[in-house]
């Protein structure tokens, strides 16, 4: 894994579509893998008993300080965009220390309010139709991984993230979920479907993470 800091500034870089959003055509640092392999570094560290682990997991949360501004990360390296998943996964992993899971928390309650959104979208603005996959785009699914579907498994995380919302996030994914735990929603309680797309119904990453909490 420390292979892919190719450029050994102690954050991990990716090739396009190489994250979970892989419809987005991320290239360099991104937030979302960083965190994931911070967490992996310190679970390794903790389990082997190593210091290089735990070293390694040091450098990449100093380094991680350079995708942070405003009171969030960035998505990756060249794109300043809110994304929630990988803010909401640095704090969860302790990648961002209180003062920034503080900033991150306080920034998506003010984007979320501002576009009258309950659940997350994945995305504060949109990302350029410019990084989306060109198929998808030809389809008209650019918002797919955008900032225009709700994704279930993010509020999920968010109760992991802020446990004393977790109460009220379950009550409202459950006024969501009464007809399944789905995937995507383009509207409260309604599952999106469209011509060349229908959201998963039982949807496990959403489940699980609602699982995790209780």
């Amino acid at each position: 894994m420390l292979c892919c800091d190719v450029d050994t500034d102690g954050l991990l870089e990716e090739g396009p579509y190489c994250s979970w959003d892989d419809s987005l055509k991320k290239t360099g640092a991104s937030i979302y893998n960083n965190a994931l392999a911070y967490a992996a570094l310190r679970a390794t560290g903790r389990m082997l008993g190593h210091a290089a682990y735990d070293s390694a997991a040091q450098r990449l949360q100093d380094a991680s300080t350079r995708l942070f501004a405003d009171g969030y990360y960035r998505s990756w390296t060249a794109m300043d965009v809110f994304d929630v998943a990988g803010n909401l996964l640095a704090v969860y992993t302790g990648l961002a220390d209180a003062d920034r899971s503080g900033q991150v928390c306080n920034t998506l309650d003010h984007v979320r309010n501002r576009h009258g959104d309950t659940l997350p979208k994945n995305a504060y603005p949109a990302y350029p139709r410019s990084v989306v996959y060109p198929l998808l785009r030809a389809v008209g699914l650019s918002d797919y991984h955008n900032a225009d579907p709700y994704w279930s498994w993010l509020y999920a995380l968010e109760a992991l993230v802020r446990p004393e919302h977790a109460p009220t996030i379950y009550t409202e994914l459950a006024v969501w979920c009464h007809r399944g735990v789905h995937e995507l929603f383009d509207r409260p309680a309604i599952p999106t479907n469209r011509l060349t797309y229908r959201s998963e119904r039982d949807f496990t990453w959403c489940a699980g993470l609602i699982r995790a909490g209780l």
